[in-house]
């Protein structure tokens, strides 16, 4: 996610929305409160700004002072990116480091053994030799080779539970209240659904030993739909409840915080300058209502940003012009594609996208702000009417009857149409363009 560059040393000197510093000091707070281990699962949906704070948090606490009073062993660990491996225990392992030389370096080095020893080992089926479910089972009648192999069976089970607490053991050694292990977890509600699965059940049941905490950045509605994948229709919150202790939703940001971040950007504003195009103030403006109004994720905004970008650059010059037609538009493709093509083929009217534009609640706003919703709002309903294939300008004006701001953004839009073409067949080939756009960059 693109972030403004700012004071190189500060890791959060690139925090936008002036959220990361306050909530990575508030989860170290829970963690000095915590005296065995802790899960912790910082949810927000996709392209919300998970990763842009763990990266910061994670800078953050790597370059701490040595003399603090806690140095946390920080692990970035990208499930994601692992999940081919099938085993979450040797990747988690593997990723953590010990940079002194001495008896923790060989402690490090015995969790290593011991760890690789537990994945590798798996208890069998249970003797499928025995037939236990049969009515006519008689334990008392079993041979003595199976009776052995019942026998071995158990041993192994013995062992294998003494494997497992001595893996606890030797990472409880390496994880102290001074230098607490903490594992930052990123992208598990993209892994597979199977090892999603046994990466909650590791945690829980490997490496539940003091002073060792995770942080799992997570979309819940994503990770629980991968959950019921596998059992079936099963209480998500209730399931999730059995491995992490503490769920935080991620502050939400305004979008239009981000949006008129990024038309500062020279990446956009050079395209408008090398085109020549004057339509910024009206970009500066409509753009965060539209993102705001409609609840774009800082994701969506980047990808209609995108879009746009690359719409100004490859749009033949008689198209190029009209920015506030190709950018109302893209607003509405990125809001709902399948409406947007709907409307471009005529299937559903400007007035039917109207009827369904979510009701705005004025709360703490001045009068300006007032004034400016409404006539953003004036004005992208203005558009959709001007570019409405399936009825003219005219003959909305004189059916409809609009109320006055909106007919008078009509015949503004009317007086200011110098190009030869209709709007309707302008709006033909703008569709046309954008989707061969779509097609050639996979956007």
């Amino acid at each position: 996610m693109t972030e403004p560059t700012q004071q190189a040393k500060d890791p959060y000197g690139k925090d936008l929305f002036h959220r990361n510093q306050t909530l990575g000091e508030n989860l170290i707070h829970i963690l000095s409160l915590q005296q065995d281990s802790f899960v912790i699962a910082l949810n927000g949906s996709w392209g919300t700004g998970k990763t842009t704070f763990i990266e910061m948090w994670t800078e953050a606490l790597q370059n701490a002072p040595k003399e603090e009073a806690v140095n946390y062993n920080v692990i970035m660990f990208n499930a994601w990116e692992n999940d081919c491996f099938d085993v979450p225990l040797i990747s988690l392992i593997s990723e953590i480091n010990i940079d002194d030389k001495g008896k923790k370096k060989e402690m490090l080095t015995q969790l290593r053994r011991v760890g690789l020893h537990l994945a590798t080992k798996t208890l069998s089926s249970f003797v499928p030799w025995v037939d236990i479910s049969a009515d006519d089972f008689d334990p008392s009648k079993l041979s003595t080779n199976e009776e052995k192999k019942i026998n071995d069976f158990f041993d192994t089970f013995a062992a294998e539970k003494r494997l497992l607490n001595d893996f606890k053991s030797q990472l409880g050694e390496l994880a102290t209240q001074e230098s607490p292990i903490l594992f930052i977890v990123d992208e598990l509600d993209r892994c597979k659904p199977t090892y999603s699965i046994i990466f909650l059940e590791r945690i829980k049941h490997l490496f539940d030993v003091p002073n060792v905490y995770f942080v799992l950045a997570i979309d819940k509605e994503q990770l629980g739909i991968s959950i019921q994948s596998v059992y079936g229709n099963i209480d998500i919150d209730g399931y999730l409840r059995r491995f992490i202790n503490l769920t935080i939703d991620l502050p939400e940001v305004k979008p239009a915080i981000y949006i008129k971040h990024l038309l500062k950007q020279p990446s956009f504003t050079k395209v408008l300058e090398h085109y020549k195009l004057d339509g910024h103030s009206y970009l500066k403006e409509f753009l965060p209502w539209f993102a705001s109004m409609y609840n774009f994720s800082l994701r969506d905004i980047e990808v209609l940003l995108l879009h746009l970008r690359l719409a100004i650059c490859t749009i033949p010059e008689n198209i190029k012009t009209h920015l506030p037609e190709i950018s109302t538009l893209l607003c509405l493709k990125t809001y709902d594609d399948k409406l947007y093509h709907n409307f471009c083929h005529a299937k559903i009217k400007a007035d039917d996208i109207i009827k369904k534009n979510p009701k705005h609640e004025y709360i703490d706003e001045s009068k300006e702000d007032r004034r400016q919703h409404k006539y953003q709002k004036n004005l992208f309903e203005a558009a959709l009417i001007f570019l409405d294939p399936s009825d003219s300008v005219d003959s909305y004006l004189r059916i409809k009857r609009p109320s006055d701001d909106i007919a008078n953004l009509l015949k503004k839009m009317q007086k200011q149409e110098e190009l030869p073409e209709e709007p309707k067949k302008r709006l033909q080939k703008v569709y046309k363009h954008i989707e061969m756009i779509d097609k050639m960059y996979h956007i």
